[in-house]
């Protein structure tokens, strides 16, 4: 087992290695060419010797990244390295909220994948002048995702309770929550969505008649996830549960808000199609503004 932390390097430190042990045939500039815009380089190092590489990078469909550059010296293999190396990768594209994690595995290092909890998902195929590969890859498990009903107005109100006391917010405790969502269900403006088994996570909509069209209004009033399951795609399952919802009930568009510092949040909700620009992807930024009464 590898007892040496694992550390963020730079992309052209990794070039070297990966070259060496992956694309000998190959030039590093070709290499450098090649590398995904936005990758993570990770490496592990004996001492001051960089000995084991790898890259991840969000890739395709949104919430895919993928693996790449797994590289370890050959003096270096069977310590420990790699796997290091290839757990923080995939840690950290399942705390960026991956849904798919995807790699061309070299066949004889198919266990290393494995072990990691990525399994085969191709036939084997050759790639010229490098060998047979598959494809190898981890999904997670698709969230549950149910409509709260006044029965539910309890564990709505610890969330939005819960959520608030995270961020340091006012709230007037669970009970009182719990209350005030009862009459919002009631009332059949407002939609709440839940996911897993606490439950962990919830959407609350609010729905409003339009001025510009015949259609609904909805707002994203509160997407909240329990901090301990972050990272497992009940918020993107959420998301795309509240989207389904708002046009099912005829809404024409769906806003929200959220902090310029929540970069999580906003990357979820980019990768989903939403934007803060007006009218077109280079317009004026949006701004949101309130004012207490």
């Amino acid at each position: 087992m590898w007892g040496a932390p694992v550390q963020v390097v730079s992309l052209e430190r990794t070039r070297a290695l990966r070259r060496n042990v992956l694309r000998p045939h190959e030039t590093i500039e070709d290499l450098a060419a090649r590398e995904p815009e936005g990758a993570l380089a990770l490496g592990a190092f004996d001492d001051d010797e960089l000995i084991s590489v790898g890259l991840v990078a969000p890739d395709g469909e949104p919430g895919g990244w993928r693996v790449q550059g797994m590289a370890t010296t050959p003096s270096a293999r069977r310590r420990g390295a790699g796997t290091a190396v290839l757990a923080a990768l995939i840690r950290h594209a399942r705390e960026q909220g991956a849904t798919r994690i995807w790699c061309n595995a070299r066949t004889p290092a198919r266990s290393l994948y494995e072990r990691a909890g990525l399994w085969v998902a191709s036939e084997e195929f050759e790639l010229p002048d490098i060998g047979p590969h598959v494809v190898m890859e981890w999904r997670a498990a698709q969230p549950t995702v149910r409509s709260a009903g006044p029965g539910d107005a309890p564990a709505v109100g610890r969330l939005l309770d819960e959520f608030n006391r995270e961020y340091d917010e006012p709230t007037p405790g669970p009970a009182v929550l719990a209350r005030r969502i009862v009459q919002l269900l009631t009332d059949g403006d407002t939609a709440v969505l839940l996911t897993g088994p606490g439950p962990d996570g919830l959407a609350v909509l609010r729905f409003r008649r339009a001025i510009w069209s015949d259609g609904l209004e909805c707002y994203l009033a509160e997407l909240y996830v329990v901090p301990g399951r972050r990272g497992h795609g009940l918020g993107r399952g959420l998301m795309q549960a509240a989207l389904e919802l708002a046009r099912e009930r005829g809404a024409a568009y769906i806003e929200l808000g959220t902090s310029e510092n929540d970069v999580a949040a906003r990357a979820l909700y980019e990768s989903l199609g939403f934007s803060n620009r007006e009218g077109r992807p280079d317009g004026p930024v949006n701004f949101y503004y309130e004012r207490e009464l």
